[in-house]
């Protein structure tokens, strides 16, 4: 079984958030941090799940204004 990856930049100070949406969907993704510094996260998705995760993701980012800042 192969993850789907998404890479998101968004800002580091709100990483916590979205890994604990996310992670709150039983099964959905799990949310690892690349690159504190910049927000840079990968979100690793199971096989037919990706568009599910995508579309709460960008719920999550407008929602909570979580993309990069600067």
């Amino acid at each position: 079984m192969k993850c789907a990856k998404i890479h998101l930049r968004m800002d580091p100070a709100k990483v916590h958030l979205l890994k604990f949406i996310l992670e709150g969907y039983d099964g959905l993704a799990v949310v690892t941090t690349e690159d504190p510094a910049r927000g840079s996260v990968v979100v690793s998705v199971p096989p037919g799940r990706k568009e599910e995760a995508e579309g709460v993701i960008l719920q999550v980012f407008e929602e909570l204004d979580l993309g990069p800042k600067g």
